[in-house]
Order: C-alpha cells, then structure tokens, then sequence
C-alpha cells in the first residue's frame, strides 16, 4: 500500500524569531509494507552562532528519554542515545547542512512499537540565545489491511432439521485500525443476506493485531436447504468489496435442512367439476415436499363413498392413483397421506363426482351449475 503523507504545522515559537518545527514529516505507514518508512523531520532556524556546541538538536520521546542527538553543520556525527538503540539497525540520521537546516531520522522496516510515543524535537542554544524551544509532538499512524479469516471449522454439523440453531463460528484479523467480520448466507436460488456483523473494536497505539472471534446462531428453515454461510473480514485499508468478490472469506459447507412430508396439492387429469360414467381414465397426482424425499412407500391413498362410512385403502403406485372406467360408486372422497423419515404424517383430500351420462348435456333454465346442485343432491344425495 502506498505511504501517505501528513504535513505537520506545528511550531513552537520563541523569542528572538528561532523556531523549531516537525514540518514535513512522514507519520503514515502501512506496517506489512517491506518498503514502508517513517520520517522524522526537525526543522529550525537560527542566528549564527546561537546553537550549543556538539549535539544540540535532539531528537526524543516526548516525556521520555532522548533517542538521537545532531549537531549544526560541521560538527560531529549524529548518535544514538540509550533510549534510540532500538532504532540502531533499521534506521538513517541526517545531519543538517549549511542549505538544509533539517535534522531528520528515516527509519526503515517500520514496527508496531514505532506507533506507541509521541516524538518531539528541541534545540539547545548558549547562553546568548533564546530559552530551548521544542517542537509540538509527532504522532506515527501505522495501518495494516484486515487479513482472511482463519481455516478452522465454522460449522461444528452440516445436517439439523428445520427451526434447529446452526452455530457459525468465525475468527479473523481484522487489521488495523480494528474492523469487523460479517456472517452471510448463500442460498440455492442465488439470493445472498447478511445475517450479522461483528462490534467495531477501538483501535490501540503501540498493537497491530486486532483478532476478532465472531460466533452466532442462525436458525435455519426448510428454505436454508442446500444454503452455504460465509465469513467475510473487512476495515477502512482493505477494498471493501461485497461478499461476492472479496477474496477476504471463508465459506462453510453446504447444509442438509431436515423438514416433514407435506403435500401442496392433488392434481386431476382430465380437471372436470364431475365425470360422466364410463369415463375411460382420471389420474390424481399427489404433490408433496420434504426433506427427506418421500419414497413411494411414504404414500398411501384411501377412499370414502358417498354411501359408505368405510374408508378403503386404495392400490396406488406412489402418488399416483388411477381410476378407470368410472362408476358413480367411485363418487366420494379421496384423501393422499404423506410422511418422511421424521416421522410426520400430512393429508389432503379432493372430492370426485361420478354422474349418468345423460346429466353431463343436462340443460337449464337457470344457472346450470346452480341446477345441477340440486338435481343432484336431490336424487343421488350427492355432495358437490
């Protein structure tokens, strides 16, 4: 990621127009960066002569203790104190020059510890000069892109029954500033939904690492069937691309949702309102759902005359059930029972009408479904 710059204008003025200032510093760092860097630039100005001998421009933390001393122009070598040995191997001194009134440290291979003091600049002047000024502190802004969550397992089952809580379970570095981890889920159909996102935690001077563990429950719904869950890690430095095309996710597997046999509708071929006798076929088909599938052992059909309190079990291939060559005897009630494995029986019925022939052309004067209610609970006692 690219360094940002922050040009920092605060100065500290003292008598006698000397300055000291940390313009023009560098604060801002990506901190997987190999190339990143971090610059610490103090400015002055003076009056020849004014300046202490030996290392009288220090670089230190800000109530702490010194890390670099530098000298004016032509004088000795910057060096580090005690305090500045951690910067020892990885960073740069700059000493000014007679055209450059800058001190500055460059530091190099940029680590969380650089973020944690605040770094400030004093100049030290004899005698004839001002009192020493110091420069405002200088805050260091580390940043880190949030990081793909872990590969452990998200999902402890992958097969429940419907309305039972699934528990998602997802654990990512979520980089720096801190971000936040979303759960989503995936369905069959294409159709993608949010189902939670993570508190934002505060951000830490001085820590790079920010894991967020994100664990919810999800109940799940025959519709869930065959559906996916996916975790997703996201903060202010990385793209924040949708759940889709963010390569920062972690998915689960596909779940097996158990539901109960339920039939949706029984469908007649030919579809009349009633047949006449000798209609040659009328197929019922029973339409059921679950999870598991019913089998053709899961259905059973029976039949109820109009003249008859009996209930007969009736010979079927499944959920289809075939009547041939009808006689007004079949005229009742026929009612499919559906069940599954989960050990839930559902049924539904649908009314067939046998009639003579000679009232399938019966004519009226008046509304004809109307008529022919009556006619034929008048003579037959049928139920239409």
């Amino acid at each position: 990621m690219a360094l940002k710059e922050l040009n920092i204008s605060k100065l500290i003025e003292a008598s006698f127009g000397f300055k000291v200032s940390v313009d023009g510093s560098k604060t801002i760092a990506d901190i997987e960066d190999k190339n990143a860097t971090l610059i610490l630039n103090c400015t002055y100005i003076e009056k020849e002569g004014k300046i202490n001998d030996g290392h009288a421009i220090t670089w230190r933390i800000k109530d702490g203790g010194n890390l670099v001393g530098f000298a004016k122009p032509w004088g000795p070598d910057p060096i580090y104190y005690s305090a500045g040995m951690y910067l020892r191997n990885r960073s740069e001194l700059i000493k000014p020059t007679e055209n450059s009134k800058h001190a500055l440290i460059i530091i190099n291979e940029v680590v969380c510890e650089d973020e944690e003091p605040s770094y400030e600049c004093s100049i030290g002047y004899n005698q004839e000069g001002p009192q020493d000024p110091v420069s405002e502190g200088l805050l260091i802004s580390l940043q880190k892109s949030s990081k793909r969550p872990l590969d452990i397992p998200l999902i402890q089952t992958t097969e429940l029954q419907e309305n039972e809580d699934l528990g998602l379970a997802c654990v990512a570095d979520v980089g720096k500033p801190p971000g936040i981890v979303k759960w989503w889920r995936f369905r069959t159909n294409n159709d993608f939904t949010l189902i939670k996102e993570s508190d934002q935690i505060p951000n830490e001077t001085g820590n790079c690492e920010f894991v967020i563990s994100f664990n919810i429950t999800h109940t799940v719904t025959k519709e869930d069937n065959g559906a996916f869950f996916r975790c997703t890690s996201h903060n202010n430095i990385s793209k924040d691309e949708g759940p889709k095309d963010t390569e920062l996710l972690r998915d689960t597997m596909k779940i097996n949702v158990l539901y109960e046999a339920k039939i949706l509708n029984i469908t007649k071929v030919p579809e009349l309102n009633f047949y006449p006798v000798s209609t040659s076929r009328l197929n019922l088909t029973c339409l059921a759902d679950g999870n598991p599938i019913p089998t053709e052992d899961d259905y059973k059909w029976t039949f109820q005359s109009f003249y008859s309190n009996t209930i007969e079990e009736k010979r079927s291939t499944g959920k289809f059930l075939i009547l041939q060559n009808l006689q007004e005897a079949q005229s009742g009630t026929y009612t499919c029972s559906v069940s599954n494995s989960l050990n839930s029986t559902h049924s539904w019925d649908i009314t067939i009408l046998v009639v003579p022939k000679q009232w399938s052309v019966l004519q009226c004067n008046s509304n004809p479904c109307g008529a022919l209610e009556i006619c034929v609970d008048l003579r037959h006692k049928y139920k239409m």
